[in-house]
């Protein structure tokens, strides 16, 4: 067959599979009681309808319903249990062990595993960067049959040896750097009342996705060795997974001037009295990082991508996306333009008010004040600088004081340099507590 023209038919699934089969089966059946030959003509209309049938299950509408999944346009849902009672499906909710174990026969060595048992990563950088791989989420039943897939290009129905299962490709929309997750699977353990999604790199392959996924399975197990059970399933409304709304943490903000102090609680502490005085003393915008050390930025790459040999800030290429809901439609690209950057440097000065030894960290970032989407864009809520800190380390973002002690700190953002800096707000807070804030204006 013309490869071309066989890549314009999908392929079908095994349940679909076995319903042709059995159909030919049946009519082998009827030839044989009747005693009769077989008419080539007969024959001929079956295939033909055979062939009519494949085209409709794989293109009628935007929608194809399979045994296992239900493809809508980019979204996916599952098809758990859905001819049995609402008592049949209580009775096998209850069976389901309360503990298990997920087991992998074949897992690729060049993934590493980190964090935790069901994170992995294909490559963890001598600076600590942590690149995609896969990870697993495990869900029972009754909760997964909630679960919604979006941005999803195209699925294929799977069986892993006794369990339903799918592979599904899943695009944004959105460029990326060979770095993103772009693959999934699931798969139904419907013997233990389990459902087990798995999220793969854009770095592992189709067949690597096959072996792996063929070599998982569970067993019972005790609350020790268990494997952790999700309970979170993104909510739905109006036929696309809800994102987060227009924000600015301006609004909660309390506005201080420059020089102005205020107190704040230390990080994930739940106690009376405050643990740190602070004071912004000076904001400046720059488009050079000249007179900085290297070392105490954090940035995604090397700093020679931000940097030019002089110490100025490299302009690079803005793509902005008009949206897609992930359901009726995916991302693309709104407007390409070449924009330069500039660097926020916001220097506090933090006093210890404990009488011992502590680690400083707030939540620092720009924000919109406006929050209108075009302006929140420049938000950045992740110091790309903060001097006396070693951008490599674990403990880059806390900060350590003695009992009373009292120095400068200098935090740096980078932001786009077309910015309206007037409509932007440093801020300040604790564990998202987001307290205090500052305005810009260069």
């Amino acid at each position: 067959m013309n490869k071309d023209l066989k890549n314009e038919y999908p392929e079908m699934s095994v349940s679909f599979h076995k319903n042709v089969v059995s159909s030919f089966e049946k009519l082998d059946e009827k030839q044989e009681m009747k005693k009769h030959n077989r008419s080539p003509f007969k024959m001929i209309a079956f295939a033909a309808a055979i062939i009519v049938l494949m085209s409709v299950t794989g293109f009628a509408a935007n929608t194809v319903y399979e045994k296992f999944i239900k493809k809508e346009n980019y979204k996916v849902t599952l098809n758990l249990n859905e001819d049995l009672t609402d008592t049949e499906k209580s009775t096998d909710a209850a069976k389901s062990p309360e503990y298990v174990k997920l087991n992998f026969g074949y897992m690729p060595d060049y993934l590493i595993p980190y964090d935790a048992p069901y994170k992995f990563s294909t490559e963890i950088k001598e600076d600590g960067t942590i690149c995609s791989g896969l990870s697993f989420q495990l869900f029972k039943s009754e909760l997964a049959k909630d679960l919604v897939i979006t941005y999803v290009e195209s699925s294929t129905e799977y069986m892993f040896g006794e369990n339903k299962g799918a592979f599904m490709h899943i695009n944004t929309g959105i460029e990326t750097d060979g770095d993103a997750y772009d693959k999934e699977f699931i798969i139904y353990f419907e013997e233990f009342g389990y459902v087990l999604r798995c999220f793969l790199s854009e770095r592992i392959s189709e067949d690597e996705m096959i072996k792996i996924a063929n070599g998982l399975s569970l067993e019972e197990t005790d609350k020790e060795h268990a494997y952790i059970i999700d309970t979170y399933i993104p909510t739905v409304d109006n036929g696309g997974i809800i994102a987060p709304g227009i924000f600015s943490y301006a609004t909660d903000a309390v506005v201080r001037e420059l020089g102005e102090t205020f107190d704040i609680k230390a990080y994930n502490r739940d106690v009376d009295g405050n643990d740190y005085t602070l004071s912004v003393k000076n904001i400046d915008i720059r488009d050079n990082v000249k007179g900085l050390d290297s070392v105490s930025f954090n940035l995604a790459g090397d700093i020679s991508d931000y940097v030019d040999e002089n110490g100025n800030l490299k302009s690079y290429e803005r793509k902005t996306y008009n949206h897609g809901d992930g359901v009726n439609s995916i991302s693309s690209i709104k407007e390409s333009k070449t924009v330069g950057r500039k660097i926020v440097l916001v220097d506090i000065e933090v006093r210890n008010n404990e009488n011992s030894a502590n680690e400083f960290y707030i939540d620092a970032g720009i924000c919109s004040i406006s929050g209108t989407p075009d302006a929140n864009r420049f938000s950045n809520f992740e110091a790309s600088y903060i001097s006396g800190q070693e951008g490599d380390s674990d403990g880059y973002y806390h900060i350590p004081f003695e009992a009373g002690e009292k120095k400068t700190v200098t935090y740096g953002f980078i932001i786009d340099a077309d910015a309206d800096f007037s409509d932007l707000m440093f801020i300040a807070g604790s564990m998202w507590d987001v307290t205090d804030g500052v305005v810009i204006a260069e």
